[in-house]
């Protein structure tokens, strides 16, 4: 099914899988941007979409970003009845500064410097349904109950 987009930035890339079968669209920055060590930025894609039902776009990162540099995604949700542009929140973990500037690959040198029009981070397009939700007191038994965080293996 489509989905319709509009370009709202003259550098937009249009969102394009890294290969055929990959599960995510690479989500491209269009601004020049420094990511200070330990903060976060909202980076643009000058990008609007219409999303079709039943789904939703979840962003989220890439690998490469986070094992070698430290830089994750916040938040990520992106409803079917949002029309501005998709903006990508980059969290930088590491103890050096993350850069932006224009069309260029990663390197290091004292700090970390991507130029825009880098791979930043990537939609995948998940169904969403409506739910009904019931009150109640009790809910069924299973083998895990309520073991969280790491009970299941790391």
């Amino acid at each position: 099914m489509p989905l319709k987009i509009v370009r709202s930035h003259s550098r937009a890339i249009l969102p394009r899988k890294a290969t055929e079968k990959s599960a995510g669209y690479d989500l491209y920055s269009v601004e020049n941007k420094i990511v200070k060590a330990k903060s976060t930025a909202l980076i643009s894609t000058g990008l609007r979409m219409e999303i079709p039902p039943p789904f939703f776009g979840k962003i989220e990162g890439r690998s490469g970003l986070a094992y070698r540099y430290n830089i994750h995604v916040g938040g990520g949700v992106i409803d079917r009845d949002y029309r501005g542009e998709i903006q990508v929140i980059l969290v930088n973990n590491a103890t050096i500064d993350f850069h932006g500037e224009n069309y260029c690959r990663i390197h290091v040198l004292t700090l970390i410097k991507v130029l825009s029009g880098m791979a930043i981070a990537q939609i995948i397009f998940q169904p969403c349904y409506n739910q009904s939700f019931v009150e109640t007191t009790e809910l069924s038994q299973t083998e895990r109950n309520d073991r969280g965080f790491g009970s299941s293996g790391i």
